[in-house]
């Protein structure tokens, strides 16, 4: 556990996550080495703080910060390391949902 500022509230840093019981999965896209990305399925994070969100995202992509690690002028991952943060959110659920 690692404690941080985000803007002006500590935040309590986990750097590894608890997956969810039932053993579902989703897709990820995920970085292997330099130009070697794969879609892969990894495990569903679960909820293990009273304050954690978990957010539904219906697609992203790498943007040009991740195409330097692609081309691996950035070598700050590990295998299995998780790409994309230029997602597109559910903002709105019918009543079906």
């Amino acid at each position: 556990m690692n404690t941080q500022k985000l803007g002006e509230a500590p935040a309590i840093v986990h750097p590894q996550y608890e997956h969810r019981e039932d053993g579902s999965t989703m897709k990820a896209l995920s970085w292997f080495g330099v130009k070697d990305v794969r879609v892969v399925d990894v495990p569903i994070p679960d909820i293990t703080e009273p304050d954690d969100v978990i957010v539904k995202v219906t697609g992203t992509t790498i943007c040009g910060s991740d195409l330097h690690l692609y081309h691996g002028e950035i070598l700050a991952l590990q295998k299995g390391d998780i790409l994309g943060h230029e997602a597109c959110i559910v903002y709105f659920l019918g009543l079906g949902f």
